[in-house]
């Protein structure tokens, strides 16, 4: 793997990382069709990712955090922040595994849908999620 950072980006991004509580599992969309009625499934694209979920301060007082991308408006519940090599792409599933890091037993899972291409950074990634609503 190419190095991405040098030495005092490595010290940076491992003062980051220090203070990620939570883990996560990013899974893929895929789309099969049975029989003319199609269905999405989501498969593994990475496990056990140390992270750290914030929700954004709007969010808090029941309005959510607006950004700009061409011109078109998403609403975003959270972000959460991880290592810049994993593969995230919009669409994905990312269930969090809240202070799932130190407390495996006690953690409680949070299911996330990627909205928007996640912001890279040299030490890490911020994507931007909405609460995977249940239907």
């Amino acid at each position: 793997m190419p190095m991405l950072y040098d030495d005092g980006m490595k010290f940076e991004r491992d003062v980051l990382e220090k203070y990620y509580t939570d883990t996560c599992d990013v899974y893929k969309p895929s789309k099969t069709t049975k029989n003319n009625l199609s269905q999405i499934n989501f498969t593994v694209r990475a496990q056990s990712v140390i992270c750290q979920l914030t929700y954004n301060n709007s969010t808090q007082i029941g309005r959510n955090r607006r950004e700009r991308d061409v011109a078109v408006f998403v609403d975003t519940d959270a972000s959460i922040y991880m290592p810049p090599e994993v593969d995230v792409e919009p669409g994905d599933k990312i269930v969090v595994h809240k202070f799932g890091r130190y407390f495996t037993s006690k953690s409680k899972d949070f299911t996330f849908l990627v909205v928007g291409i996640p912001k890279m950074y040299p030490t890490h990634q911020e994507v931007d999620v909405n609460r995977e609503q249940i239907s």
